[in-house]
């Protein structure tokens, strides 16, 4: 097992592989793992909940302040850190298209996302983490010991969640997949509020044409190279 300085981010575009190689790269060091979207997914399932604006910025601040989003730590069995929303595992439940159709418009606020990434900070501070996200390497962490900034073609992007997509809804079309992710590249990438990034000093992975094992591979040898230094 490799052994370096404890905080890793991994940020890219939606569908650009973070989660899956982010998790996997934790499981090889013994990591932990968070995916920093879901916390903005549990914001966008409480407001889907209460049928909250997520154009009001005041009111998503409030559900944050009135109810309890925690973490249940990683198991032997998975390095995945989960989310509970007032005492409710709601893992399972942050990936619906209703879920999605609305994070991009949660997640813009600076208000949200600046408590958020407090509770992000406090996570990392544990030790021992791989976070993927959409700013943790130029925002939320920006001293962290490694920085990969992972992306990919449309195409590929639009292939890989329309497959996840597919498990869930066999009828999802490619054309709806396809408009939702440029949708939230725009959003994502001209937000006021942290835009969608690349670090100065993160290295940058093009996933499209490499396994996810490569992909995996690929971030360990920055790892060891970051170690010799």
């Amino acid at each position: 097992m490799v052994q370096i300085a404890s905080t890793i981010t991994i940020d890219g575009p939606a569908g650009a592989g973070k989660t899956t190689i982010g998790k996997r790269v934790a499981e090889r060091l013994g990591y932990s793992f968070l995916d920093t979207g879901a916390m903005y997914r549990a914001v966008a399932l409480l407001a889907y909940r209460y049928q909250v604006n997520p154009q009001d910025e005041r009111s998503l601040v409030r559900l944050i302040t009135e109810h309890r989003l925690d973490t249940l730590p990683p198991t032997q069995s998975s390095s995945i850190i989960r989310l509970l929303v007032d005492g409710e595992d709601v893992t399972s439940q942050l990936h619906t298209p209703e879920i999605g159709s609305l994070v991009s418009h949660v997640s813009q606020w600076p208000a949200v996302r600046q408590k958020l990434a407090q509770e992000q900070r406090k996570l990392a501070q544990q030790g021992n983490f791989v976070l993927a996200g959409r700013d943790i390497g130029t925002i939320v962490l920006p001293d962290a010991d490694l920085k990969v900034f992972l992306t990919a073609s449309l195409d590929e992007r639009i292939a890989r969640r329309l497959a996840e997509r597919r498990r869930v809804d066999p009828t999802t079309s490619a054309e709806t997949v396809r408009a939702e992710l440029i949708a939230r590249d725009t959003l994502d990438s001209h937000r006021k509020a942290s835009p969608l990034r690349i670090a100065s000093d993160a290295h940058i992975l093009d996933t499209t044409h490499i396994s996810i094992e490569e992909a995996v591979a690929q971030v360990l040898s920055w790892i060891k190279q970051e170690q010799n230094r």
